[in-house]
This record gives structure tokens, C-alpha cells and sequence, in this order.
């Protein structure tokens, strides 16, 4: 396969990359008008766009949970010039549509009682005292980023941007793969490299597309990171992260930045600024849930 193609197979755009759609934004849009106007440049043909199966479908209906969206998908195949790579790119765009739950949960509003369909608690954003206290918790948020990230420059002796085109590749290269598994699949667990095959790199013009940066600026990042044996040239074009997860562990990155989420979500609970489902605190520590 040729290096354009496998950049024009992407169907992230710029600034839609390393993102996902807003559920109660697009709720209400039929599945044709998502695909047309969020995804212009999915590859899908025109014939399969404008079919009446996509425009009868609300993107409501076909992501409210995993069952409804594989089936929505194969009835796709019914779809002239709708064959396996269509549907794929059609599952793809539906994917980065965030659960329903999860943005009412965002927005401090109950989503079925704040529960999990098992009936764990969740937390939610508590708005009066969101208000109340926002310099107290905006400072605990911004000195936790800051946290995460100064560990992680400092861990991996590399400059702010260098780290953002590091990271940008790494999500980009592996975050189909990960969204189309189950949570129990085999890809989540430990930290072994994932099989080349399975990860789609991603070139130079896309990730300076998504940061912001010169393309320019980022070709000399990414020779470095090369150098450094953070990324590899894929076979098929463009460059990937195999062993991000073993270099990040190593380093020491995700356990400190778990547990500094973990101290911010503590402190948020303490101010009563996140809370259950019945308003009460529910404090989480390293050996008990903040969802118990």
C-alpha cells in the first residue's frame, strides 16, 4: 500500500483527531447528516451517503450501546457500494460519539441515577459549588496538568513540543484498534507492544494538522524522537510508537500520573464540588473506588 493511501485512509480530520463528538450535540442529527457534516472526508462514497437507511437512523439510536451500533452496521452491507470498508469507516465515525451517560454525567445532570447499568455510582459535578469554589478547584485542576506534565518532560528529557508530537502519534496510531475492542480483549491487558499490523500510523502533515504545529517544526521533532528510539518509520508510510506503553511505564509516567488524578479527584470530593448521585461525598483512595 502506497504512503497517500495510507494517509487518505485516516478518517480523522485536523481538528477532529484525538477527540469525540459531544453525544447531546448531534443526538438528534440522522446518521447521514453526521457522516456529511462531521466526517466529510471519511472516504464514504456519495452512493452509500445518500441512501435512505443513514438518513431514517438518528446517531441517538444507533450508539446507545454496542449491540445496536454492530447491528446498525451490518444492515449497512444492504447498502449498494456499502461493502466491508465502508461499514468500517462508518463504525469508526459512530465510535467517536461519546456515550450519553457519559456527557450528562460531564454536565453535573443525573444519567440514570448517576449508575452504571450494573448499578455502580458514578460521580457528578456538583454546579453550585463548582461555582461557588472556582479559583480552589481550577487551582487544583491546573496544578495537577501541570503535575502530569512537567514529570513527563522531566522523565523523558524532551521539550514541551516534542512531547505533544510524541503523544499525538502515539493516540493517533493505536486509538481505532482500542475503540473497536472490548474492554476485555487481550490488547488491554499488561503492556506488551501491540502487533504491527493492528497499528495505524500516522504522518507528518496529520499530526501538525491536529497540534497546530509547522510541518517543518514537526519533521525536525520527529527525527528526534527517532533518534531517541521513541518512533519508528512504518512500513507502509508515515511513523508509529510500538513500545509507547513499556517506555511510559518504565518511566514511571502512569503510575504517577494515576495517582495524581486520584489526589485531584480526593481534593474535588472534599469540596463537595464532585458528588454521588445522592449528593453525598464519596471518598476515593487508592484501595476504594470513587464510584462506591
Amino acid at each position: 500500500m502506497k504512503k497517500k493511501d495510507i494517509q487518505n485512509d485516516n478518517p480523522l480530520r485536523g481538528n477532529q483527531a484525538l477527540r469525540l463528538w459531544n453525544h447531546q450535540n448531534v443526538a438528534d442529527w440522522t446518521v447521514a447528516r453526521y457522516l456529511a457534516e462531521a466526517w466529510p472526508d471519511t472516504g464514504l462514497r456519495r452512493r452509500v451517503l445518500n441512501d435512505p437507511m443513514l438518513a431514517r437512523a438518528t446517531v441517538a439510536e444507533v450508539v446507545r450501546n454496542t449491540a445496536a451500533l454492530d447491528a446498525f452496521v451490518s444492515q449497512c452491507r444492504q447498502i449498494p457500494e456499502c461493502g466491508a470498508r465502508q461499514q468500517a469507516r462508518i463504525r469508526q465515525a459512530l465510535l467517536c460519539v461519546t456515550p450519553p451517560q457519559a456527557d450528562e454525567a460531564n454536565d453535573g445532570i443525573l444519567a440514570q441515577n448517576c449508575c452504571t447499568p450494573d448499578g455502580i455510582r458514578r460521580l457528578r459535578i456538583e454546579p453550585e459549588t463548582k461555582e461557588a469554589l472556582l479559583r480552589k478547584w481550577a487551582f487544583v485542576l491546573g496544578n495537577t496538568l501541570w503535575d502530569i506534565q512537567l514529570f513527563e518532560l522531566t522523565a523523558l528529557d524532551l521539550r514541551p513540543e516534542e512531547d505533544l508530537v510524541y503523544r499525538t502519534i502515539i493516540l493517533a496510531s493505536i486509538q481505532r484498534i482500542l475503540r473497536e475492542r472490548g474492554p476485555t480483549h487481550p490488547v488491554f491487558m499488561r503492556e506488551a507492544p501491540l502487533p504491527q499490523h493492528q497499528i495505524t500510523p500516522v504522518s507528518m502533515r496529520r499530526v501538525a494538522e491536529v497540534t497546530g504545529i509547522p510541518r517543518e517544526t514537526v519533521r525536525r521533532h520527529v527525527q528526534v524522537l527517532k533518534l531517541r528510539g521513541f518512533i519508528e518509520e512504518h512500513p507502509d508510510g508515515g511513523v508509529y510508537a510500538p513500545n509507547s506503553l513499556r517506555i511510559l511505564v518504565s518511566a514511571g509516567l502512569m503510575d504517577n500520573g494515576l495517582q495524581s488524578i486520584l489526589t485531584a479527584v480526593n481534593s474535588l470530593i472534599d469540596m463537595g464540588v464532585l458528588v454521588n448521585d445522592d449528593g453525598k461525598l464519596s471518598r476515593a483512595s487508592s484501595g476504594q473506588s470513587a464510584t462506591q
